[in-house]
């Protein structure tokens, strides 16, 4: 056995490096005179992205078998069908086929594209070349393919078409700044503010309010990263000419309730759940709050198989279904503070989803705090709707 200690990069740095070689990629593409050599490059960059990838082999199954699908199955049955193949797939993948952080991120993204263009264009599917190319050059277009944020055919359709060749550089570079920024930020945080320190006896030993404190920095790192992440693949899509957004810029310190909050997260891939899921699902499912549940569970599931992920998202479920009213009335700038604090709490989970006892573990640290605040809210909500309904009973007495 070597000797020799295998050096690796930081998976950031890897992340980045994909994320801005998509962006110099777009740019090139947008600069291309015609729209099928713009799609042809696009196809090709997004493909050998993924060659590179760890579960690659995984990653070309998938295609490969919705290719075989689209080729055989009738237009109206396409949207259905590669809806439930497109999330089935991803349990086998996951157990059996090597994917890791970057092939997952990857093969989450075109589970979704995958989705989205069987709804949108699925019912004018032929079983042709032409058809799988078509389908190809959408769901393997390189902007964004690892990260998000998704698009629709149309909006794909349209930008490799524009006769306008320019870049829009003022929109790249605005969302290049807030790249920076939250890279900056994500640096800060998971320097001076690790995640596994709240692990520690020496965590548990500081005063409560200092313990509350580095629980929002340390966590913040987390969101950092993601909308860093996202700011780049923005810029890459402004430069193809897609609109597609993830997030919006100091939407999260501004939000008042953890609604607001979660609003602000994920904003397209938000978007494809109400718009394939929790809508369709009106006539079946009449209550809004079962409907919302269900979506939350897909979501979980969408992002992994990990009990934590399922317990962060139930939990947000839970707060803004029954009790994300009461913080309302709170004042700034203590609204912004409870939203920090609940979204900095139960997202715990999510961070530790490999091993969730860790998470379970900063709650003791932190005397399950949040969870006593939710139980307060949910008397003070219980209250506030008897109330309410008390004075609409008198009123309605002669």
């Amino acid at each position: 056995m070597s000797g020799d200690v295998e050096v690796m990069l930081p998976i950031e740095l890897v992340y980045a490096a994909f994320l801005l070689s998509s962006v110099v990629s777009s740019v090139v593409i947008r600069r291309l005179p015609s729209p099928e050599l713009r799609r042809a490059v696009g196809l090709l960059v997004g493909t050998a992205t993924i060659i590179l990838l760890d579960g690659a082999a995984t990653l070309m199954i998938f295609i490969g078998a919705s290719c075989i699908l689209l080729f055989v199955l009738p237009p109206g049955s396409v949207r259905i069908s590669f809806f439930v193949y497109s999330f089935a797939f991803l349990v086998p993948a996951r157990l059996y086929g090597g994917i890791d952080g970057l092939s997952n991120a990857c093969l989450l993204i075109l589970a979704l594209r995958n989705c989205i263009y069987a709804a949108d264009v699925g019912h004018d599917a032929e079983s042709s070349l032409r058809s799988i190319y078509d389908y190809l050059s959408y769901v393997l277009s390189c902007p964004a393919i690892i990260t998000g944020p998704v698009y629709t055919v149309k909006d794909y359709r349209e930008a490799i078409k524009s006769c306008d060749r320019d870049v829009n550089i003022s929109e790249m570079f605005c969302r290049g700044v807030f790249a920076i920024y939250w890279a900056v930020a994500f640096i800060i945080s998971i320097t001076f503010f690790p995640l596994d320190y709240m692990l520690t006896d020496d965590f548990a030993g500081h005063w409560f309010p200092v313990r509350f404190v580095y629980l929002i920095l340390s966590v913040y790192h987390f969101r950092a990263r993601c909308f860093a992440a996202w700011y780049i693949a923005e810029a890459g899509l402004a430069a193809l000419g897609i609109q597609a957004r993830n997030t919006d810029f100091g939407a999260p310190e501004r939000a008042r309730t953890v609604g607001e909050y979660v609003r602000c997260w994920n904003i397209s891939v938000q978007s494809f759940f109400a718009v394939y899921v929790y809508r369709p699902l009106r006539s079946s499912i009449p209550s809004r709050r079962l409907r919302a549940a269900l979506v939350m569970c897909l979501s979980a599931y969408w992002h992994g198989l990990q009990p934590g992920l399922y317990v962060f998202f139930l939990s947000i479920f839970f707060e803004t279904a029954f009790i994300d009213t009461v913080s309302s009335f709170l004042p700034l700038p203590l609204a912004n503070i409870h939203v920090s604090f609940v979204g900095s709490y139960y997202v715990l989970p999510f961070l530790f989803k490999n091993d969730i006892s860790n998470a379970y573990k900063v709650w003791a640290a932190m005397w399950y705090a949040g969870h006593w605040y939710s139980a307060i809210r949910v008397v003070v909500s219980m209250a506030m709707s008897l109330s309410s309904s008390t004075v609409k009973r008198i009123g309605r007495e002669p």
